[in-house]
Order: C-alpha cells, then sequence, then structure tokens
C-alpha cells in the first residue's frame, strides 16, 4: 500500500501538457485548384496563374514556388511567371502554408524560339550599331528588329526583335552572338549571329536597356533598371555587380563600353564602373554620351568635356567647328585608341587623339537629318564608321570623313 500510494504522488505531480494546434487536422484541406493547368510558353513569357486552395473551415492560406523563372505575387490568390530562359517541363507548385504536404501543380512546358522571322524592310530607322570582329559585318538594331548589313553597305539578313523603343547592339568576342538590348521594360535578346536564331541554350529574360560582352565573353553586362548585372553565358547565372544612380537608370539607352585595353571596365552614362566588383570609379552626372581612352587617362562626357577619370582636371581640345565639349549622343574611339568619333545633332565629328590634347580631323554632315545620332561605331582597322543616323545606316570611309 505505501509503495501505491507515494506511485499516485507522483503522478499528480506531472502537469498536463497543452494540445498544440494542428491546422491540417483542425482545418483539413479539401482541394488546391491552380488555372491554368498545363500551359506552353516561349522563354521569357509572362503569364499570370490564379489559384485557390479550400479547406473545411475555410481559413488555409497558399503560396507558390517554381525550379526555375521568376514568379511576382499579383494578388491574394494570383501569381505572374516570367518562364525560365532554358527550355524544358516545369512545375508550378501551390502549397498549403503550415500543411507543405498539401500541394496543387500547373505544368509549364517552355519550347525554344525556333525564329523571330524576318524584319521588316532593309533600311531600319537605327538607334544601335556595332561592327562584327572580324569587320566584314554591321549589326543595326532599331525599333521592331536587328539587321546585317556587308561592310560594302549592302544588305545580308534580319530578324524581328519585338522592341518598340530605342535599342542597342553588341557583338560576342568570338563574333558568334550578338545581343539586342532595349528600353528597361522590354527583354534582351541573345541571337546566333550566323542566321539570326534566338540562341536557346540559355536566354536573358529580363530587360535591359544596355549590354556589353566582357573581353573574354564570358559574361555579359546588363543595365537591368537600377541594377547592373552579368549574365554567365556558361550556365545562365545571373550575377548582381551593384546599383546605379537613379538619375541614370531612367536614361532611354545608356551605353556600356569597354574600359582600358588589359582590364575591364564598364561605364555608364555619367559613371565609370569596375565590373567585376561594381566599385565606382568616377562619376560625372547625368550625360548623354561618354567614351574612354584605351590608357584610362581621360574620360571624355558631353555634359563636361574631357577629363581625367581620378582627379577634378580638365583636358583642352581645339581644332573644331563644334568641339568634343559640346553636345553629342554617341562616341566610339578606334581600337588603337588613336581617332575617337562623336554623333551629335546631324552629323559626326573626328578627332585624334595627340596625347593630352584632341585635335579635330574631320567629320560628315548628313542632310534632311531631323534627328541625332544615337550611336556609331568604327570598323576594326579603323578604316570605316557606321553611323546609325536618324534616317538609316550609314558607312563612312576616311575619306569621306576627311581623314
Amino acid at each position: 500500500m505505501r509503495t501505491l500510494a507515494i506511485a499516485l504522488l507522483c503522478c499528480s505531480c506531472v502537469p498536463a501538457q497543452p494540445t498544440t494546434p494542428n491546422p491540417c487536422v483542425d482545418d483539413p484541406t479539401t482541394g488546391i485548384t491552380v488555372r491554368p493547368s498545363d500551359v506552353k510558353m516561349r522563354p521569357g513569357d509572362r503569364l499570370t496563374f490564379d489559384f485557390e486552395i479550400r479547406s473545411k473551415r475555410g481559413s488555409a492560406t497558399a503560396e507558390a514556388s517554381i525550379a526555375a523563372g521568376t514568379l511576382e505575387r499579383v494578388g491574394s490568390s494570383a501569381v505572374a511567371l516570367t518562364a525560365p530562359p532554358v527550355p524544358g517541363t516545369y512545375q508550378l507548385v501551390v502549397s498549403r502554408i503550415g500543411c507543405p504536404m498539401d500541394t496543387g501543380s500547373a505544368t509549364i512546358t517552355v519550347e525554344p524560339i525556333a525564329s523571330l522571322g524576318k524584319a521588316p524592310g532593309q533600311q531600319p530607322v537605327p538607334s544601335g550599331v556595332a561592327w562584327s570582329p572580324d569587320g566584314t559585318t554591321v549589326a543595326v538594331s532599331g525599333r521592331g528588329g536587328v539587321w546585317l548589313f556587308r561592310a560594302d553597305g549592302s544588305f545580308l539578313d534580319s530578324a524581328k526583335v519585338p522592341h518598340q523603343g530605342k535599342t542597342s547592339v553588341t557583338y560576342s568576342p568570338d563574333g558568334a552572338y550578338l545581343v539586342v538590348g532595349g528600353d528597361v521594360e522590354e527583354r534582351s535578346w541573345v541571337l546566333e549571329a550566323n542566321g539570326l536564331k534566338p540562341w536557346t541554350k540559355f536566354g536573358v529574360n529580363r530587360g535591359s536597356a544596355g549590354a556589353l560582352f566582357s573581353k573574354d565573353g564570358a559574361e555579359l553586362f546588363l543595365h537591368e533598371g537600377d541594377r547592373l548585372r552579368a549574365f554567365s553565358m556558361a550556365n545562365g547565372a545571373m550575377r548582381d555587380i551593384g546599383p546605379i544612380s537613379e538619375a541614370l537608370a531612367t536614361q532611354s539607352v545608356p551605353r556600356l563600353k569597354q574600359g582600358p585595353l588589359g582590364s575591364v571596365l564598364v561605364t555608364v552614362p555619367g559613371e565609370l564602373r569596375e565590373a567585376s566588383t561594381g566599385r565606382r570609379l568616377a562619376r560625372y552626372g547625368s550625360v548623354d554620351g561618354i567614351a574612354i581612352s584605351p590608357d584610362a587617362n581621360w574620360v571624355l562626357t558631353s555634359s563636361g568635356g574631357l577629363r581625367l577619370p581620378f582627379i577634378e582636371q580638365g583636358i583642352t581640345s581645339s581644332g573644331a567647328t563644334t568641339g568634343p565639349g559640346g553636345t553629342f549622343f554617341s562616341s566610339d574611339l578606334s581600337r588603337d585608341g588613336t581617332l575617337l568619333a562623336t554623333g551629335g545633332t546631324g552629323g559626326v565629328n573626328v578627332y585624334r587623339n595627340d596625347g593630352a590634347t584632341l585635335i579635330g580631323v574631320g567629320g560628315a554632315r548628313f542632310m534632311n537629318a531631323p534627328g541625332p545620332v544615337l550611336d556609331v561605331a568604327w570598323s576594326p582597322d579603323g578604316s570605316k564608321l557606321a553611323v546609325a543616323s536618324s534616317t538609316r545606316l550609314q558607312i563612312l570611309t576616311r575619306q569621306q570623313l576627311g581623314l
């Protein structure tokens, strides 16, 4: 009897354990529906999915997830999906919060883009221009497409690109790819240079107003909204480099340019940055055009003229009716760094880089040109200048430039 009394006493000392509410048991899920449930998309396409979660008491909430692509919540029971850049089959999974085993799903088949079709006409209204590395082809981007021309100006090929605003175009260092960037709200397109077919190994499914390959071709630098990012050509990964000041992010087509030979620097309107780290080396305010010398001894901006990138000091210019400190919208240095071309309203100016002085040596004026020259590009050997004038592409020889 004594032993039994002790046992009863000890049992009475143990407090009762509280019961943890289990929503999966207390309010069991009766169904989860995702609409549409089976769709086909192309890389970069955007589609809204609605979902409904039902439970016995009606207190259930849900969240959506997918292995790739970009999801954005657009309502209490809807998400917008930007399709992954890599073709394949994906599952959009909607799961109950607190009850992860209760799920519904939709199947998304991302199909490769085989062709964009031909762009209309042979003479675009261009806003971007670039030479192929071997100097045989000129790529021109404009509203609605990208066009290829031979070095003599004859038409070669074209493809539709659904950009409605100003665009930029750049070649990869090996000439295998070219990238067309559009306004911030429009996606970038990586195309095979031979045939202008969309490159579907990976794709850049976010908009970029400017694009530039690293010198080894391993990364593609992109201006996306208020960020500078790097897209890996090896695996499609996106690396964040850093923010761009708000004033610069509103530029219609911020130009990304290579910096000194032997290193990689990226310039955006009004800023000079180190691409690998995003470290800002200098800031010049909001400008329309910018150029950097091959040896990084000077930077040319349309608003402030010439200055050294690391100290506040001006550099003089002479010999031209419209000096390099005046308004220009585009610029390009010859590969050897001796000639600088700038595009402004109605024409181009050419300057020779003579140490610390730029000397005006030539240029051209265009008849009936209502708007500015938005882009210029020297051929790899410096013998020709491709000009994206307000009406059409023009390829000027050194003789036509007065050199």
